[in-house]
Parts: structure tokens; C-alpha cells; sequence
């Protein structure tokens, strides 16, 4: 045990008080103080000698306090330092190691293994765990619920892995490193987690249950580094997440490193892209199939770099996900009207909305300012939201769907036919158009049975008084078909493709001209 600098210096002092009372015995000293008093009587040592007695006396006893608060304050102060120490590397809620610990944990683990003459790293497995549900729950229900969630989950992961580290990164996130692990087995281990994570917890206030994505990667063979392991791990994870199949999991696969050094170049392009305001609204035709003549367009985005233009498929869930999607659509949409303004009044404009954009309070603010500032009336503008958008919250996305439809716009229902609750949409929301997905269009010439299934929805739509277009018509056939079936508009390569803007205004040009011949 290391002895404290305090407690050397008594030992110092007692070693010396004991030698100096040898020095005195040996001399004869107290009867050689004695002869002295005596002989000097008249100095009254004998009383300085008590006084001085008395006061060493009150001295020793006061340090001796002294000492003792000393003691317990170093003490205190070690407690409050390991306790430091502690949270500084644990979750003070959950009680699990936090992100800090894990660094050093590893460095200790391999070092041990160093010392037992191990040359190799340790063959580890790492899974990162993430909440599905918990943020909805946690919302809905508050902290408190929220913190005993967690708490739970965090029991449970320490039954499922008694020997092995088990931590909490933060938020809903965890994380287990399985030493040793047989690849065989990970798999079962892996649903283990999902299925333990996914039984209901009992709460004194109600009963919660949330899910579990989980994303794994093997040490040393998924990294170079054990920090590079645990990116590729939560790789796996988000991959997981966006499943659309809840609680599941993923091993890491180096196709979802590449796909995530792609994504986040997209990522930094498309900022710089919207800054310099290099994505241009390009548009395609909506033709009204009764009279051959132009009914609107639909707004597309378009991404166009020297070296190489990148599909909106691929950019546009890039915006989605990083929050760039407000920015990419006042953009667009404010270019577009920039043209659109000088057209007919009786030609339209379609644009889409996200999911993520139908729930935010701002969007319709927004696009009213951009109305405004072009004096484009909002009639003319016809909003196209999907189904998702429903689907994860009906009762926000009716109240704003109202809210934009208060205003003058119309609400088209795009890809219809895909989900399974579009009957309800229509009756739940002021549906003014039904896009049908062009899969039932495409192959209308050769399956029978999309024939009656494409003439019922036409046939509903129109005794709803709500106006169909059906998306994806690339030939003749299809259209007249399409005809005998009274859908009024239409919209596909037939037609026109996608055209930038000075184009467009040569379609519309030429439009009194245009007749679609049998």
C-alpha cells in the first residue's frame, strides 16, 4: 500500500520522538532537569514547566482534531474524485461504461492479452444496438418514462451478455463487444437482442414496449483499428433502421462503406450545390387525354455536374435524411415559378412534399412567401404528398394537409395503388387529384388483370368528382385505352420527358399546334 506524504511525516515524527527519549534515558536527563529546579528555586520553573505542559498538552489535542478533519476531508476528496472518475466514465442513468470508457477499456484488454502471450489482437465482435420506437414513446409519455425504458433495456442487455462489455453510446444507442465470438452463432445472438429488446416492459404507469435495429462487425476483420469497427458496426446498423422491416439486423458488408463515403461526397456536393443554386427545376408535361391539349406540368429537380449528373433517386433521400430538403425545395420551386409565371393561367404546376415536409410548421409559410413574391396564384399549385406521409402521423398530416388546402392549392395523392391504405386517405383527407403509379399503366397491354383493376379506381375517382392522372403512358395503346376508361389526364414519355425550362416554354408554345393523332 502507498503511503500518503501526511502519514510519512507522523512515522518521521514518531521515529524521532522515540529516539530522542533513548538520548534522554540514557543520560540520565529527567533527575538532571530535577537538580535544576532545585538548585534555582527561586526561577519558579517548576510552575513554567506545567504551563508549558498544560499548553503542549491543548496543542496535541487540537492537532489531533486537526489531523482528523484532515483525514476525513483527503478522504472525502478521494470519494469525490473516484465518483468523478466513475461518471466521467459511466451513464450516471443506465450505470453501463459510456463512449469515454470504451477507448481505454480496449487499450487494457489487449494489453492483458499482451501479457499472457497473445502476439494476435483479440478476435472481438461488436454489435451497436439502437432503439426502434423509443423517440415516439419518449415524446408521448415524457423523460421519466423514457429514463425507465432505458433502464430496462439496460438490464436486459447485461443478462443477455453477463461476461462481456456492455455500454451505453448515448441517447437510445448501445452497445455489446463480444470477445471470442463464433460467427455461426452471431446470428442467434443477434436476434436474441431484437426479441429480448422487444418483449413489453412493465412500468408502474403503463405498459411500453419499442424494438431494436442492430448492425454488426467483427474485430480485426472489419477494421483496422478497433474505433474504425465500431463506424462500420453503426453502418450496419443504419442499414438495419432502414429496413422496412422493423427489428433486425445486419452484418457489416464493405459495399456499406463504399455506399457511406458516396453518400456523405453527395452530401458535401449537394450543400454547395444549393448554395450556388446548381439544381435547376426541369418539367414534364400533364396532358389532358379528351382534348390532346396541355394541361399543366409537374415540377422534377434536377441535379446537373460536369462530371456527371447525379438521379434525383439518389440525392433526393440524401436531402431527406441530412435536413436539406426545405433548402432543395424553395430552390426549385422558386426558380420554377420564376418561369411559370408568364405562362397561361390555365396551365398548372406540380410539385411534391416529403413526408418529413408535410409535418413541418414552416413549410407552408414558406412556400406561401415564394407564391407571393412571384404573384403565382395558389389555385394553380398542386401538391403531391404519398401515402407514407399518412402513415406515420394521420391526425398532423390532416390538419396540415387542410391548411394548405385552405388556401387554394390542390392535393394530389401521388403513386396510388402502391399503399395499403389508400381507400382511407381519399376518405379521410381533401384529395383533389389521384396520381395512379405507372406500374398499372406499364403493363396494361399485357396483364388482364390490371384492366378492371385501373377502370374501378378511374370509375371511383369520377363519381368522387376527384381528378385521375395516370403517370407513365409511353405509347399510343395505352392511351387510348386510358381513354375508353374516361381518365382525363395523363402524363409519361408519350408525351414529353422532363425538359428544362426554356423548353417548356417552347411546349407551350407550340401547344394550340400539338394534336396526339390515333
Amino acid at each position: 500500500m502507498k503511503l500518503r506524504p501526511e502519514q510519512i511525516e507522523l512515522i518521521v515524527l514518531c521515529v524521532l520522538a522515540a529516539l530522542g527519549t533513548v538520548l534522554f534515558v540514557a543520560i540520565d536527563a529527567f533527575e538532571l532537569a530535577l537538580e535544576f529546579i532545585e538548585s534555582h528555586e527561586d526561577w519558579e520553573l517548576d510552575e513554567a514547566i506545567l504551563a508549558l505542559t498544560v499548553f503542549g498538552l491543548a496543542g496535541f489535542i487540537y492537532g489531533s482534531r486537526r489531523l482528523r478533519q484532515l483525514s476525513r476531508a483527503l478522504r472525502d476528496k478521494e470519494k469525490a474524485e473516484r465518483e468523478a472518475r466513475w461518471l466521467a466514465d459511466h451513464d450516471a442513468l443506465t450505470g453501463l461504461p459510456n463512449r469515454r470508457f470504451l477507448s481505454g477499456w480496449f487499450k487494457q484488454f489487449t494489453a492483458g492479452r499482451r501479457k499472457l502471450g497473445a502476439s494476435q489482437p483479440p478476435d472481438l465482435a461488436v454489435l451497436s444496438i439502437d432503439l426502434n420506437g423509443f423517440k415516439k414513446i419518449n415524446d408521448l409519455h415524457g423523460h421519466l418514462t423514457g429514463d425507465q425504458i432505458l433502464k430496462a433495456i439496460a438490464l436486459r442487455l447485461r443478462k443477455i451478455f453477463p461476461n462481456d462489455f456492455v455500454a451505453r453510446m448515448g441517447g437510445d444507442e448501445f452497445l455489446a463487444v463480444i470477445e471470442a465470438p463464433s460467427v455461426d452463432d452471431l446470428p442467434g445472438v443477434q436476434m436474441r437482442v431484437v426479441e429480448e429488446i422487444s418483449r413489453p416492459i412493465t412500468l408502474p404507469q403503463m405498459n411500453a414496449q419499442v424494438g431494436a435495429s442492430v448492425g454488426c462487425a467483427l474485430f480485426p476483420k472489419d477494421g483496422r483499428n478497433f474505433r474504425d469497427v465500431i463506424k462500420n458496426a453503426d453502418l450496419a446498423m443504419y442499414e438495419a433502421k432502414r429496413n422496412p422491416l422493423e427489428n433486425c439486423f445486419v452484418p457489416f458488408h464493405p459495399n456499406l462503406r463504399t455506399e457511406y463515403e458516396y453518400k456523405t461526397t453527395i452530401e458535401r456536393e449537394l450543400r454547395q450545390a444549393i448554395e450556388k443554386r446548381d439544381i435547376v427545376p426541369f418539367y414534364q408535361p400533364i396532358v389532358d387525354l379528351y382534348s390532346s391539349a396541355l394541361s399543366g406540368f409537374e415540377l422534377l429537380s434536377r441535379w446537373q455536374r460536369p462530371q456527371g449528373n447525379v438521379p434525383p433517386n439518389e440525392f433526393i433521400p440524401i436531402a431527406e435524411e441530412k435536413r436539406l430538403i426545405d433548402d432543395l425545395t424553395e430552390l426549385v420551386l422558386d426558380q420554377a415559378l420564376a418561369w411559370a409565371r408568364v405562362w397561361p393561367r390555365d396551365l398548372t404546376l406540380s410539385f411534391n412534399l416529403s413526408p418529413s415536409q408535410l409535418l413541418s410548421d414552416m413549410m407552408l409559410s414558406r412556400i406561401m412567401y415564394i407564391l407571393d413574391k412571384h404573384d403565382f396564384p395558389p389555385e394553380r399549385l398542386i401538391v403531391e404528398i404519398t401515402e407514407s406521409a399518412f402513415i406515420r402521423d394521420l391526425a398532423s398530416a390532416q390538419k396540415v394537409v387542410g391548411q394548405f388546402h385552405a388556401t387554394g392549392m390542390k392535393i394530389a395523392l401521388d403513386d396510388f395503388g402502391t399503399g395499403y391504405s389508400s381507400l382511407s386517405m381519399i376518405h379521410e383527407l381533401p384529395i383533389d387529384r389521384l396520381k395512379i403509379d405507372q406500374r398499372f399503366v406499364r403493363n396494361l397491354n399485357s396483364s388482364k388483370k390490371q384492366v378492371p383493376i385501373l377502370k374501378a379506381i378511374i370509375e371511383m375517382a369520377n363519381e368522387l368528382g376527384i381528378e385521375v392522372t395516370a403517370e407513365g403512358i409511353e405509347d399510343l395503346a395505352q392511351m387510348d385505352k386510358l381513354r375508353q376508361f374516361h381518365c382525363p389526364l395523363g402524363q409519361g414519355m408519350y408525351f414529353g420527358m422532363p425538359v428544362p425550362a426554356n423548353e417548356a416554354d417552347q411546349f407551350i408554345h407550340r401547344r394550340q399546334a400539338v394534336s396526339i393523332s390515333r
